[in-house]
């Protein structure tokens, strides 16, 4: 077993553009995927920098500054370097901080939404297993 300190990628510039484009691809589908289901403009979507009012047909948001897509970056470049060192356990404790905190404070809301945050940890996931695989 390695320290999770130690491992580094053979491939960094392909390592680096998979941690930044997967949470992109994740973003886009996502964002397309709202739009669609609530009728908003994609592109105003995808900056996350629009706030609607609770007087919008489309109910109340506060924007995101992309702060999910930095988290997807970092999340995957962390999943990556874990899978390499075999420190399954730091992951199954970040996943399951995540969701405990998200059911928690989310008990009101419908499934669409918890599903989505499913689908987008199974897919980082599935890239960071891909980059431990074959960029470490």
């Amino acid at each position: 077993m390695r320290n999770l300190l130690e491992v580094t990628p053979t491939a960094p510039v392909c390592f680096a553009a998979i941690c930044m484009l997967t949470p992109l691809a994740v973003r886009i589908g996502v964002c397309f995927y709202e739009a669609r289901r609530r009728k908003l403009e994609f592109w105003q979507l995808l900056l996350g920098t629009r706030e609607r009012k609770s007087d919008d047909p489309a109910g109340p948001t506060q924007p995101d500054y992309w702060m999910p897509y930095v988290l997807g970056v970092l999340e995957t470049a962390g999943y990556s370097a874990a899978f390499a060192a075999h420190q399954l356990a730091s992951i199954g404790g970040w996943l399951t901080f995540k969701t405990v905190h998200r059911v928690v404070y989310a008990k009101e809301a419908d499934r669409g939404p918890f599903d989505r945050y499913l689908l987008a940890n199974a897919v980082l996931l599935a890239a960071a297993y891909c980059c431990a695989r074959w960029l470490f």
